[in-house]
């Protein structure tokens, strides 16, 4: 929260990334409302051409307000001097997502380049009655331009459109939606394997609430499932350092780092210099050991 005539007012609370202020009994739960609804920290996973042209220009607005700096839902910031503005400070890395430069962040030309290519495909191929009614923005291209634009047409523009074309915008567009969302620090929306035997499908997640992750009730593959045992596995999942976990299961780190040694535990990636376990192993280590401690 933003602090307002030098107190923390607990009914107001202010977005350091857009400047909106609000004011709500809940301060806390209103500005998460307004995080996860305005600046989400992922992607889906999946989606359509025409829903990425409409997810653009979020997207850019997103790599403008955020200039590089580590997404609030996605890490904690490191400690340090803060000067208390609440401003989010300029990365020249993220602005050179959006704005031409020497050195490219995609691989064939800036996001506004590539998708104003697309635009040209897309009318080199459109008869003059299509091309009335879509008359291309009369401005310097941009991301938002040329998506609202490709938006508008694409549903007309798939019928007239050879494959190689329309696979080739498909791939353009996908494109530039990753590297805007990995300049935003945005990851994908989360899925967690099935629980019903044999199934190599996943359930994914339908959104992120103040509580998190609401789960979908079946899988890809139609088969249902506990939303509650899927958030349990999602839990489990998690990746922690062994401090975390000591502070979790119950285990003294130095017992912890020790089972590490000797192979009952396996890092399953590193945060810096620490290693990361799945939650759930470390669990299902504990248990192991607990039940022939007392066998």
């Amino acid at each position: 929260m933003k602090k307002f005539s030098g107190a923390t007012r607990l009914d107001r609370w202010g977005c350091p990334l857009c400047d909106r202020v609000g004011a709500a009994l809940d301060a806390r739960a209103a500005a998460i409302e307004h995080g996860l609804d305005e600046h989400p920290a992922t992607y889906p996973a999946v989606m359509t051409t025409a829903q990425r042209l409409a997810w653009l220009p979020m997207l850019a607005a997103e790599v403008r307000a955020t200039s590089g700096h580590p997404n609030p839902t996605d890490r904690s910031a490191p400690g340090g001097y803060q000067d208390g503005s609440g401003r989010v400070p300029a990365d020249l890395a993220a602005l050179c997502a959006l704005e031409p430069g020497d050195t490219p962040r995609v691989a064939y030309g800036d996001p506004a380049e590539v998708l104003f290519r697309c635009s040209r495909i897309v009318w080199e191929a459109l008869d003059s009655g299509l091309k009335a009614s879509h008359p291309q923005p009369l401005v310097t291209p941009t991301v938002e331009s040329e998506s609202a634009w490709l938006a508008g047409v694409w549903s007309d523009a798939q019928a007239v459109l050879d494959l190689v074309d329309i696979e080739r915008i498909e791939s353009d567009v996908a494109e530039v939606c990753m590297t805007l969302a990995r300049a935003t620090r945005m990851r994908p929306t989360p899925s967690v394997p099935c629980l019903v035997d044999g199934c190599q499908g996943s359930v994914p997640a339908l959104g992120e609430t103040p509580e998190g992750w609401l789960w979908a009730d079946v899988c890809v593959n139609n088969h249902p499932v506990d939303r509650h045992a899927i958030a349990r596995r999602w839990a489990d999942l998690r990746l922690v350092t062994l401090t975390e976990a000591s502070g979790l299961v119950g285990v003294p780190v130095r017992t912890l780092r020790y089972w590490s040694t000797v192979g009952v535990l396996t890092a399953e990636s590193r945060r810096g210099n620490a290693a990361l376990f799945e939650l759930g192993m470390v669990r299902r280590a504990a248990s192991r050991i607990r039940r022939r401690r007392t066998a």
